[in-house]
């Protein structure tokens, strides 16, 4: 006979009330301050950088980590941008970036890692990786625009 279904893990247990609990133990273990925006995104700061981990209510174990506002977009260099992300996307490990806001006159770049977690992820055997594939995109793509 076939189940169909989700096993109960420490993951689902911390995550039924809290969807980021997993995050605020690794965080708080590890002398990370965070806080809940107004968006309701588990906000943090790493080595200079602004990062947040995106809600999901209907992906309990699915991780969206965004370094957003890595660059404002002026006028004209949109071109520019693009080519300078293209490159980020083809030839950076599991980092994409975006160009957010664009119908705006406050064109943005994000920088983002998305990903599905096991059924009870060990975050430090992986958390400070992602970190520094953003910080190293971030730097990867000041270097493509100039």
């Amino acid at each position: 006979m076939l189940f169909m279904g989700f096993a109960t893990s420490a993951f689902a247990k911390e995550n039924k009330e809290d969807s980021y609990g997993v995050y605020k133990k690794f965080f708080d273990k590890e002398g990370i301050a965070w806080e809940i925006d107004s968006d309701e995104d588990l906000t943090f700061r790493y080595q200079g950088g602004n990062f947040f981990i995106s809600k999901s209510v209907r992906e309990p174990r699915y991780l969206q980590l965004n370094m957003p506002n890595i660059y404002n977009v002026q006028e004209g260099e949109e071109f520019k941008v693009l080519r300078a992300l293209n490159a980020i996307n083809t030839g950076t490990k599991a980092v994409k970036g975006s160009l957010m806001n664009i119908d705006t006159t406050n064109p943005r770049v994000w920088l983002t890692i998305e990903m599905f977690l096991d059924e009870d992820p060990e975050l430090g055997d992986f958390f400070y990786r992602l970190l520094d594939l953003l910080h190293g995109a971030r730097h990867e793509f000041a270097a493509q625009l100039n």
